[in-house]
C-alpha cells in the first residue's frame, strides 16, 4: 500500500513540499512574519459597503498596530543597555512594518469616507485616522535620546530610516549605511553633532548627507 501511495504522490512531491513550508514555518521568525501580516487580511474591500463592520475590522488592526509599536519601543530601549546589530536591524524592520500599518489603514479609511456614514461612524473614522498617525510617530523616535549609543551598523536589506530615529543621540560617532537604504528624513540625525556616516555604494544617501552638512565617508 505504501509503495502504491508513493507512486501516486510522486508527481506532487514539490507541491506538497511547498505547502508544508507554508503551513509549518521553519522558525519562530517565520511564524512572527506570518502573524505580522495577518492583520492586513482583515481590511477586506468587500466590507466597505458595510461601514460598521469595516470600522470594527479597522479597530482590530489598530489594536495589532499598537501592540507592534509597544513591543518595538521596548526593543529600542533594551538596545541602550545591550546593543547588537541583529537586534537593531529588527527594530528597523518592525518600524517599516508599522509604516505599512499606517499606509494600509489610512488608505482603507480614506476609501471608507466615501460611504454613507452616520455621525457616530464619522467621529470614529476621524479618531482612527488620528490614532494611526500618532502610533506611527511613536516608532519614529525609536532611539531618541540614547545617550550611550556610539556605533551603529545597519545591515544590508534595510530600506528606510525613520524621522527623528537617532534624535539627540549625542554620543553617536559612526553609522554604517548599506546600499539598500533609499528612504530617510532630514531629521533622522537631528542633534547628532559628532556622527559620521559610512556609506556603502549609495549615491543617494551620500548626496543627502552632503546636502544637510553631515560628515560622511563613501565608497
Amino acid at each position: 500500500v505504501r509503495i502504491v501511495a508513493g507512486i501516486i504522490l510522486f508527481p506532487f512531491i514539490r507541491s506538497i513540499e511547498k505547502l508544508a513550508c507554508i503551513l509549518i514555518p521553519d522558525s519562530a521568525e517565520d511564524l512572527e512574519d506570518m502573524q505580522d501580516n495577518a492583520d492586513f487580511d482583515l481590511l477586506d474591500e468587500r466590507l466597505l459597503s458595510s461601514p460598521s463592520i469595516a470600522l470594527s475590522q479597522c479597530s482590530r488592526v489598530i489594536k495589532g498596530m499598537s501592540g507592534k509599536v509597544r513591543k518595538n519601543v521596548g526593543r529600542a530601549l533594551n538596545l541602550i543597555h545591550e546593543f547588537s546589530e541583529k537586534k537593531f536591524e529588527k527594530v528597523q524592520r518592525k518600524e517599516d512594518l508599522i509604516d505599512k500599518y499606517e499606509s494600509k489603514l489610512g488608505s482603507y479609511l480614506v476609501v471608507l469616507t466615501k460611504s454613507e456614514l452616520n455621525s457616530k461612524q464619522t467621529r470614529e473614522l476621524t479618531a482612527d485616522l488620528r490614532v494611526i498617525g500618532d502610533l506611527e510617530r511613536i516608532g519614529d523616535y525609536a532611539f531618541y535620546g540614547c545617550s550611550e549609543l556610539e556605533e551603529v551598523i545597519i545591515l544590508e536589506g534595510l530600506k528606510s530610516m525613520a524621522g527623528f530615529c537617532f534624535w539627540k543621540c549625542e554620543a553617536l560617532k559612526t553609522v554604517e549605511i548599506p546600499s539598500t537604504v533609499y528612504n530617510w528624513s532630514s531629521s533622522t540625525f537631528e542633534e547628532c553633532d559628532n556622527v559620521t556616516l559610512i556609506i556603502h555604494n549609495n549615491k543617494n544617501v551620500k548626496e543627502w548627507a552632503e546636502r544637510y552638512g553631515l560628515n560622511c565617508i563613501a565608497d
